[in-house]
């Protein structure tokens, strides 16, 4: 119940004081009238949202987002040449930057496909063709990961055998430390 009576109470003074800001505006500003020039927009008359205004320099922000995206994948990539690939966690977190360079490529062929919509055909296609060189980057990537993983997994897995192989002396063998391992010199016992 206190909830609700502040929630008026904010409401109520809220409103009392957008009110007054009218009151104080002078009588000259209030004459004027706003005037807006539609030349550089399309209205469309849509059936089912009605009235809408679209700027005919909408591709400019896709241009901007395109290039955001390109300046994204340099940064992956430049993250994945950087990074060492001598453990399995850093192989797995290359997998998944090689991932993500994926769906910067594909969101790189949406902005060009977005232009070419909005009839700036040679941007859209400079934008698409860039995508495909990140598409050929992704699979370089992919290809030398996967190098690098097969190669690190060939040198554990010749390290395992080569453990099975060698018969070590049990004498020579770590010993955990409990009592009990060298049963002749016990001290516990």
């Amino acid at each position: 119940m206190k909830k609700i009576i502040f929630s008026f109470f904010i409401i109520f003074s809220a409103s009392f004081l957008f009110s007054q800001e009218n009151k104080n505006i002078p009588e000259e500003y209030k004459k004027e009238i706003l005037e807006i020039d539609y030349s550089n927009a399309q209205i469309v008359d849509h059936s089912v949202y009605g009235v809408m205004i679209l700027s005919l320099d909408r591709w400019k922000n896709w241009l901007v987002r395109s290039s955001i995206i390109a300046m994204v994948f340099a940064t992956l990539i430049i993250l994945l040449i950087s990074m060492p690939k001598d453990n399995e966690l850093n192989i797995m977190i290359a997998y998944s930057i090689s991932g993500a360079m994926f769906s910067v490529a594909f969101w790189e062929t949406l902005a060009g496909w977005m232009l070419t919509r909005l009839s700036q055909n040679f941007y859209g296609f400079l934008i698409i063709s860039a995508s495909i060189i990140m598409y050929a980057a992704f699979y370089v990537s992919v290809l030398k990961i996967k190098k690098t993983d097969l190669s690190f997994s060939a040198i554990k897995e010749s390290f395992q055998k080569m453990s099975q192989i060698a018969k070590e002396d049990p004498r020579l063998a770590s010993v955990s430390g409990l009592p009990g391992d060298w049963e002749k010199e016990d001290f516990v016992r």
